[in-house]
């Protein structure tokens, strides 16, 4: 429901705001007061070619906000997250037009494009105008007025077809997903087999390559690092070094320790020191005999570098990718091979959903010629409250077919309004008379 429409600069109007309410609303003037401005800013802001000529006099820009109540509207609301625009019950539709043309749109203050904006506000209200074009004499959209009429069970049963045909094209995706004709399941059959058993045979572990690529590194450099790691024990061990130096010095302080503890606490610390140097000496040791690599082990690591190197350029960027892959093509060709199997079931599913489909579709087609006989009612009555007595409304439904292949939602009615305003004229559709 529009509940506002905000206006500035447009053709004679400055600046307004008008409010609506619930049910009847009537704006009334002589000619030239603005009535048609209203309804062209309102235009505007549901999607209306923008025309910088509406820009007032003297003025840079026009704009319209127009706020509308959606709470009832699931249908807008499907439509805006489809879009990816936020929203709760109220939406705020907002235009502005340059004079040099250029313009921006927002709903709910995220930009959008025309293209974007016009579905939304087609289901949001229609501007009836002499010898314009609106929705209500679209068969389709007459179909949307009965069902928001009849029983609230209609929406029910309309979000259950919406459910079924969600699981029928799953169930049509899965069948086109088992493969072409026998020929080309066998090949891409063959092809599935190949690749896993390429990864299945590789035997890839975890962490492997990490420590592989460590592996390679240590030995590319054993040479650096052996005569490095030599330097380091010479340099602590040998005589005349580090150990050497460093247990001198100890002695040095034990002979005056008694004489003062700041001695004493010197000591105490190169004996730690004494003790870490031995410890990163013979830490220095241990790996030095881990650098005495053979010569096959070296080649061993660098083929299964090259192994996993070629691996990953057909299936993946590390090896958790290659084994998802070698996962999703094990799934694949289960399916391949199992094809009758799987179709048959596929099939079964689908026959079970289509049934469910029609059966809703023969449920929805009561509910629906219920309501119709009731709207027919209330039409009557209101237009005799408008001084026509003699006028006369039905709805006819004009077929109905059962859904069987997709789309799908072609399944159910059609039906048309009919209308005679006058007494002994025989109803018409309503899109051959209306004016």
């Amino acid at each position: 429901m529009l509940k506002s429409l905000e206006i500035k600069n447009v053709a004679l109007i400055d600046e307004a705001t008008i409010d609506f309410s619930s049910g009847l609303n009537v704006l009334s003037g002589e000619t030239g007061a603005g009535k048609s401005v209203i309804i062209d800013s309102l235009n505007f802001a549901l999607g209306a070619k923008a025309d910088k000529t509406m820009i007032r006099r003297g003025e840079t820009e026009c704009s319209v906000t127009a706020l509308f109540d959606i709470s009832a509207s699931p249908s807008v609301k499907e439509l805006l997250s489809e879009n990816g625009v936020e929203y709760d019950d109220e939406l705020i539709i907002s235009r502005k037009l340059n004079s040099d043309g250029r313009g921006t749109i927002r709903i709910n203050g995220e930009m959008v494009t025309v293209a974007t904006l016009k579905p939304i506000t087609a289901l949001l209200l229609d501007v009836h105008g002499q010898s314009e074009h609106y929705s209500l004499l679209k068969t389709s959209e007459q179909l949307k007025v009965l069902d928001k009429f009849s029983d609230v069970k209609v929406s029910k049963i309309k979000d259950n077809i919406s459910e079924i045909i969600k699981l029928l094209k799953e169930t049509d995706a899965t069948v086109a997903s088992l493969g072409g004709n026998s020929r080309e399941r066998e090949i891409r059959a063959d092809v599935l087999k190949f690749q896993i058993d390429e990864i299945k045979n590789a035997d890839l572990k975890d962490g492997e390559e990490d420590q592989l690529l460590k592996s390679s590194v240590t030995i590319k450099n054993a040479e650096k690092i052996g005569e490095a790691l030599k330097a380091v024990t010479a340099s602590i061990k040998e005589d005349g070094c580090a150990e050497d130096l460093i247990g001198e010095a100890i002695r040095s302080l034990g002979r005056i320790s008694d004489f003062g503890d700041e001695y004493s606490s010197l000591k105490e610390r190169l004996v730690s020191l004494l003790n870490e140097l031995r410890d990163v000496a013979d830490a220095a040791d241990d790996y030095l005999s881990d650098c005495d690599f053979d010569p096959a082990e070296a080649d061993k690591i660098n083929s299964r570098l090259d192994l996993i190197k070629g691996l990953k350029r057909k299936y993946g960027d590390s090896i958790d990718d290659i084994l998802k892959f070698a996962s999703s093509a094990e799934a694949e060709y289960d399916k391949l091979v199992n094809y009758d199997e799987e179709f048959e079931k596929a099939t079964k599913r689908r026959s079970e959903l289509i049934s469910r489909l029609n059966e809703e579709y023969d449920e929805l087609s009561k509910l629906r010629r219920v309501g119709a006989e009731n709207l027919a009612d209330k039409v009557k009555e209101q237009l005799r409250e408008l001084g026509m007595k003699n006028a006369d409304f039905k709805i006819d439904f004009t077929g109905f077919s059962y859904a069987d292949e997709p789309p799908y939602k072609v399944g159910g009615d059609e039906i048309e309004f009919l209308f005679s305003a006058n007494l002994g004229e025989p109803v018409k559709p309503l899109s051959k008379i209306i004016s």
